[in-house]
């Protein structure tokens, strides 16, 4: 199925090195096809590609959605009200939101949302925003979680919650010509092989945590976007399904530029939005285990679980954190996943040896204190190495420069580690702190 729309993009994957750690970004060159004739026959599902697109006219203006208050008070119901018509949640939290200009974005300093603006450039490296951890997490934030999950409490529970991302032009005049957001179609990504996970210090507190996609799996990944997006339309794209059995539960995304569209046509101007939504349980054959089936345990219940265990020598303090995002990724609940642990390690499960204690939080202090020390010392600056791509020492100064006005609060030594870790991408830079920050 083609299009005259079908686009070339650079897209932004990500290197693994032959020991398997991460690598740079890595440049390829991607067709891009227009999702429209897709979309129309059928073929693009939001439970199984990760992203549809629906119409849904809103009320603010473009002026409006420069404004907080606006947004907050007025969009907020909105992508309410569509999250639960569109896919029938029965209750929605929107987190947060972000605005994208990149003209207004270049107004160094005054625009960027922790200097006291609110609007971004184009994130163009193939990402999700959140681990399967992270994601967890933020369910277990929520004030009413508990009553999310426990059926004693509120009569039934709720079944499974999806992140969900919803993004919109908010131009009145304009399409989106370019810079548009594209979507891999989850069908063709193998989970979690193609997976990378990349942590990239942002202070010495923070860092931001996400899934990227391994350029060695470029080949198979099919991609689409929208071309010509008005305001009555939204894309709507899986951040993360709790439900483990989900033929989407992320979608990897990015935004695109195609060389072949007239630089003098108007930027692009967007809105999206992070949702949490939680759906209702379903008729089930065994309704009562379903909502332990689609919600994961608590993982900072899990990791200090965890850090007991390992204080009673059952592993090393080293494996934690990657056993708790295994934990959020497979959907386990806390016991069942140390039973089965046990059982693949080939060590009698006792319960007493995992239960948190002194010796599990003296184990994450030194966890902690550790994972701070290892962002100081990143953040102290990039170590030479000859088997990374130069990057042009002009352009380097340049933007770093630009990104400490915008980021006013992380010294120069830190903004050069940061933005040499994203290759020296400078939006991708800027994309990455605006999210680690956020968190």
């Amino acid at each position: 199925m083609t299009s005259q729309f079908d686009a070339v993009g650079v897209l932004s994957y990500t290197h693994v090195l032959s020991d398997g750690t991460v690598g740079e970004p890595a440049p390829v060159d991607v067709v891009v096809k227009d999702g429209r004739p897709a979309l129309r026959a059928g073929k693009i599902k939001l439970a199984e590609q990760g992203f549809t697109l629906k119409q849904c006219p809103t009320r603010l203006s473009a002026n409006d959605f420069y404004t907080e208050r606006d947004i907050k008070t007025r969009y907020y119901k909105e992508q309410e009200e569509l999250i639960k018509r569109e896919l029938g949640a029965s209750h929605v939290v929107v987190l947060n939101h972000i605005i994208r200009n990149a003209v207004k974005a270049d107004d160094r300093g005054t625009t960027n949302p922790f200097a006291g603006g609110g609007i971004n450039g184009y994130a163009n490296v193939v990402h999700t925003d959140f681990r399967a951890r992270r994601s967890v997490e933020k369910f277990y934030e929520q004030p009413n979680s508990r009553a999310m999950t426990d059926k004693r409490i509120g009569g039934v529970p709720h079944g499974k919650y999806m992140l969900i991302n919803t993004w919109r032009n908010i131009s009145e005049r304009n399409p989106i010509y370019n810079n548009t957001l594209a979507c891999c179609d989850q069908q063709t990504v193998s989970a979690p092989d193609d997976y990378v996970s990349v942590d990239v210090p942002i202070n010495d507190k923070t860092h931001a945590e996400q899934y990227r996609l391994a350029s060695r799996s470029k080949d198979k990944h099919s991609w689409y976007y929208f071309p010509h997006m008005r305001k009555d339309e939204v894309l709507m794209f899986t951040q993360f399904d709790s439900d483990p059995n989900a033929l989407a539960r992320f979608c990897f995304h990015t935004a695109f530029n195609d060389p072949t569209v007239d630089p003098a046509l108007p930027q692009r101007e967007s809105v999206e939005c992070r949702v949490l939504a939680f759906f209702p349980t379903p008729d089930h054959p065994r309704r009562e285990n379903y909502v332990q089936e689609v919600h994961p345990g608590n993982v900072t219940v899990l990791r200090q679980q965890l850090a007991q265990g390992a204080s009673n020598g059952l592993l090393l303090p080293a494996e934690i954190e990657d056993l708790v995002d295994k934990a959020a990724y497979i959907g386990a609940q806390n016991d069942d996943f140390i039973r089965l642990l046990c059982l693949e390690r080939q060590i009698e499960y006792r319960p007493h040896q995992w239960v948190a204690g002194r010796k599990s939080e003296e184990i994450l202090q030194e966890l902690d204190a550790f994972k701070t020390f290892e962002r100081i010392e990143f953040l102290k600056g990039p170590k030479p190495n000859a088997n990374e791509p130069a990057i042009d020492p002009q352009q380097l100064l340049t933007d770093v420069n630009n990104l400490r006005k915008l980021f006013p609060g992380l010294d120069p030594d830190s903004m050069e580690a940061i933005y040499h870790a994203f290759g020296g991408n400078f939006e991708t830079t800027f994309e990455m702190l605006s999210l680690g920050l956020a968190e």
